[in-house]
Protein backbone atom coordinates (compact mmCIF):
# COMPACT_ATOMS: atom_id res chain seq x y z
CA UNK A 1 0.00 0.00 0.00
CA UNK A 2 1.15 3.29 -0.66
CA UNK A 3 1.22 5.88 1.59
CA UNK A 4 -0.08 9.54 0.86
CA UNK A 5 2.25 12.31 1.36
CA UNK A 6 0.82 14.35 4.45
CA UNK A 7 -0.79 17.24 3.07
CA UNK A 8 1.15 20.81 4.73
CA UNK A 9 -1.69 22.85 7.46
CA UNK A 10 -1.71 26.20 5.88
CA UNK A 11 -1.14 28.63 8.53
CA UNK A 12 -3.87 30.74 9.24
CA UNK A 13 -3.23 34.37 8.30
CA UNK A 14 -3.84 37.21 11.44
CA UNK A 15 -4.48 40.36 9.87
CA UNK A 16 -4.77 42.20 13.11
CA UNK A 17 -1.23 41.09 13.77
CA UNK A 18 0.07 41.99 10.31
CA UNK A 19 -1.13 45.20 10.82
CA UNK A 20 0.32 45.46 14.52
CA UNK A 21 3.87 44.89 13.06
CA UNK A 22 3.21 47.66 10.29
CA UNK A 23 2.34 50.38 12.81
CA UNK A 24 4.92 49.34 15.49
CA UNK A 25 8.03 52.27 14.51
CA UNK A 26 11.83 50.40 14.24
CA UNK A 27 13.77 51.65 17.16
CA UNK A 28 16.61 53.22 15.80
CA UNK A 29 20.28 52.72 16.64
CA UNK A 30 21.69 55.56 18.57
CA UNK A 31 24.40 57.58 16.83
CA UNK A 32 27.55 56.50 17.90
CA UNK A 33 29.73 59.12 19.96
CA UNK A 34 32.08 61.26 18.27
CA UNK A 35 35.82 60.74 19.54
CA UNK A 36 37.27 62.77 21.95
CA UNK A 37 40.99 64.91 21.53
CA UNK A 38 43.54 63.24 23.77
CA UNK A 39 45.10 66.71 24.00
CA UNK A 40 41.81 69.21 24.73
CA UNK A 41 39.37 66.86 26.12
CA UNK A 42 36.45 68.30 23.86
CA UNK A 43 34.86 65.69 20.58
CA UNK A 44 36.18 65.77 17.26
CA UNK A 45 33.22 66.80 15.23
CA UNK A 46 35.35 67.15 12.27
CA UNK A 47 39.70 67.33 11.37
CA UNK A 48 40.28 64.42 13.01
CA UNK A 49 44.32 63.84 12.80
CA UNK A 50 46.41 61.09 14.17
CA UNK A 51 49.42 62.57 16.47
CA UNK A 52 52.34 60.95 17.97
CA UNK A 53 52.74 61.41 21.69
CA UNK A 54 56.41 61.20 21.73
CA UNK A 55 56.76 63.56 18.62
CA UNK A 56 58.95 61.51 15.59
CA UNK A 57 61.84 63.90 14.77
CA UNK A 58 62.90 62.57 17.65
CA UNK A 59 64.22 59.06 15.65
CA UNK A 60 64.58 61.44 12.36
CA UNK A 61 67.30 63.58 14.01
CA UNK A 62 68.93 60.61 15.92
CA UNK A 63 69.32 58.85 12.51
CA UNK A 64 72.82 60.37 12.17
CA UNK A 65 74.21 59.49 15.46
CA UNK A 66 73.13 55.95 16.01
CA UNK A 67 73.99 52.85 14.43
CA UNK A 68 71.34 50.81 11.88
CA UNK A 69 70.12 48.38 14.65
CA UNK A 70 69.29 51.19 17.41
CA UNK A 71 68.06 53.61 15.11
CA UNK A 72 65.87 50.60 13.35
CA UNK A 73 64.20 49.69 17.07
CA UNK A 74 64.01 53.34 18.01
CA UNK A 75 61.90 54.34 14.94
CA UNK A 76 59.47 50.81 15.67
CA UNK A 77 58.62 52.35 18.81
CA UNK A 78 57.93 55.75 17.91
CA UNK A 79 55.95 55.14 14.84
CA UNK A 80 54.27 52.17 16.45
CA UNK A 81 50.23 52.96 17.21
CA UNK A 82 50.83 52.52 20.47
CA UNK A 83 52.31 55.73 20.38
CA UNK A 84 49.79 57.58 18.90
CA UNK A 85 46.11 59.52 19.45
CA UNK A 86 42.83 61.46 18.11
CA UNK A 87 43.46 64.99 17.97
CA UNK A 88 42.27 67.85 16.11
CA UNK A 89 43.88 69.14 13.34
CA UNK A 90 44.72 72.76 14.68
CA UNK A 91 45.88 71.26 18.39
CA UNK A 92 47.92 68.75 16.83
CA UNK A 93 49.46 71.56 14.61
CA UNK A 94 49.69 73.51 17.65
CA UNK A 95 51.69 70.76 19.59
CA UNK A 96 54.55 70.55 16.90
CA UNK A 97 57.20 68.85 18.05
CA UNK A 98 56.97 69.52 21.91
CA UNK A 99 56.32 66.78 24.64
CA UNK A 100 52.91 66.32 26.14
CA UNK A 101 52.69 64.67 29.46
CA UNK A 102 51.43 61.14 29.75
CA UNK A 103 48.97 61.88 32.53
CA UNK A 104 47.37 64.93 30.95
CA UNK A 105 46.10 63.34 27.97
CA UNK A 106 42.51 62.60 28.04
CA UNK A 107 42.71 58.72 26.66
CA UNK A 108 41.64 55.50 28.64
CA UNK A 109 43.80 53.42 31.30
CA UNK A 110 44.74 51.13 29.21
CA UNK A 111 45.96 53.33 26.36
CA UNK A 112 47.54 55.73 29.01
CA UNK A 113 49.38 52.36 30.29
CA UNK A 114 50.85 52.03 26.70
CA UNK A 115 52.16 55.49 26.19
CA UNK A 116 53.67 55.51 29.67
CA UNK A 117 55.46 52.15 28.27
CA UNK A 118 56.46 53.87 24.93
CA UNK A 119 57.60 57.12 26.56
CA UNK A 120 59.61 55.40 29.11
CA UNK A 121 61.23 53.00 26.50
CA UNK A 122 62.25 56.39 24.65
CA UNK A 123 63.43 58.63 27.77
CA UNK A 124 67.18 58.82 27.13
CA UNK A 125 66.70 60.04 23.60
CA UNK A 126 63.94 62.30 24.16
CA UNK A 127 66.44 64.01 26.75
CA UNK A 128 69.04 65.00 24.43
CA UNK A 129 67.05 65.90 22.36
CA UNK A 130 65.61 68.41 24.41
CA UNK A 131 68.67 69.29 25.15
CA UNK A 132 70.20 70.25 22.34
CA UNK A 133 66.93 71.86 21.05
CA UNK A 134 67.58 74.10 24.17
CA UNK A 135 71.39 74.95 23.43
CA UNK A 136 70.18 75.71 19.36
CA UNK A 137 67.49 77.89 20.80
CA UNK A 138 69.57 80.12 23.22
CA UNK A 139 72.03 80.21 20.42
CA UNK A 140 69.58 82.05 18.16
CA UNK A 141 68.79 84.19 21.05
CA UNK A 142 65.45 83.18 21.40
CA UNK A 143 64.03 84.36 17.65
CA UNK A 144 63.14 82.78 14.70
CA UNK A 145 65.76 82.22 12.09
CA UNK A 146 63.82 83.57 9.23
CA UNK A 147 61.72 87.15 10.84
CA UNK A 148 63.47 86.91 14.03
CA UNK A 149 60.37 87.22 15.55
CA UNK A 150 60.78 85.75 19.15
CA UNK A 151 59.65 82.43 20.20
CA UNK A 152 59.24 80.02 23.32
CA UNK A 153 60.14 76.66 21.38
CA UNK A 154 59.76 76.86 17.93
CA UNK A 155 59.79 74.50 15.06
CA UNK A 156 62.94 72.45 14.30
CA UNK A 157 63.48 72.50 10.93
CA UNK A 158 67.09 71.61 8.70
CA UNK A 159 68.81 75.11 6.87
CA UNK A 160 69.61 73.14 3.45
CA UNK A 161 67.56 69.74 2.70
CA UNK A 162 69.91 68.62 0.26
CA UNK A 163 72.38 67.77 3.47
CA UNK A 164 71.25 65.35 6.40
CA UNK A 165 69.39 65.98 10.01
CA UNK A 166 72.72 67.27 11.78
CA UNK A 167 72.46 69.97 14.71
CA UNK A 168 74.97 72.01 12.82
CA UNK A 169 72.82 72.18 9.73
CA UNK A 170 69.15 72.79 12.12
CA UNK A 171 67.33 75.98 12.90
CA UNK A 172 64.17 77.16 14.79
CA UNK A 173 61.45 78.70 13.14
CA UNK A 174 57.98 80.65 14.18
CA UNK A 175 55.09 78.74 13.17
CA UNK A 176 54.21 81.59 10.81
CA UNK A 177 56.94 81.17 8.69
CA UNK A 178 57.20 77.03 9.13
CA UNK A 179 53.50 77.38 7.14
CA UNK A 180 55.24 79.07 4.28
CA UNK A 181 58.21 77.07 3.86
CA UNK A 182 56.24 73.83 4.05
CA UNK A 183 57.28 72.99 0.54
CA UNK A 184 60.47 75.43 0.25
CA UNK A 185 63.87 75.32 1.85
CA UNK A 186 64.79 77.38 4.69
CA UNK A 187 67.96 78.54 3.41
CA UNK A 188 66.76 79.77 -0.35
CA UNK A 189 63.46 81.41 1.95
CA UNK A 190 65.77 83.00 4.36
CA UNK A 191 67.83 84.92 1.78
CA UNK A 192 64.24 86.12 -0.03
CA UNK A 193 62.94 87.63 3.61
CA UNK A 194 66.35 89.47 3.49
CA UNK A 195 66.11 90.60 0.51
CA UNK A 196 62.66 91.79 1.08
CA UNK A 197 63.16 93.41 4.35
CA UNK A 198 65.86 95.73 2.02
CA UNK A 199 63.20 96.99 0.02
CA UNK A 200 61.07 96.99 2.31
CA UNK A 201 63.41 99.58 4.65
CA UNK A 202 64.01 101.18 1.33
CA UNK A 203 60.64 102.20 -0.04
CA UNK A 204 60.17 103.76 3.82
CA UNK A 205 63.12 106.00 3.20
CA UNK A 206 61.45 107.34 -0.25
CA UNK A 207 63.81 107.82 -4.15
CA UNK A 208 67.39 108.93 -2.76
CA UNK A 209 67.45 112.43 -3.44
CA UNK A 210 70.87 113.70 -5.34
CA UNK A 211 73.07 114.66 -2.68
CA UNK A 212 75.03 118.48 -3.21
CA UNK A 213 78.97 118.81 -2.97
CA UNK A 214 79.95 120.60 -0.11
CA UNK A 215 80.96 124.43 -0.85
CA UNK A 216 84.16 125.23 0.18
CA UNK A 217 84.70 128.09 2.20
CA UNK A 218 88.15 130.13 2.26
CA UNK A 219 89.07 132.08 5.37
CA UNK A 220 89.38 135.10 3.67
CA UNK A 221 85.57 134.66 2.78
CA UNK A 222 84.82 134.34 6.72
CA UNK A 223 84.15 137.21 8.84
CA UNK A 224 86.52 138.09 11.64
CA UNK A 225 86.00 137.30 15.02
CA UNK A 226 87.01 139.87 17.43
Amino acid sequence: MTKEPKKREQKKENPQKDDLKKETPQKEKPAPEPPVCAICGKPITFGCTIDHVVPQAIYKWHESYLDRTEFTALRKRITSPRNTVRTHRRCNERKEESIVHVDGLHVSRTKRAKLRATFTAVEPYVQSFLASKEKLLEAQQHRCYICRAPIESGVLRRIDDTLPRTWDNACLICHRCNCKVKSGDVKSFHLAHKTAGVRRRRRRRGPRSASKPPVRRDISDTPATK
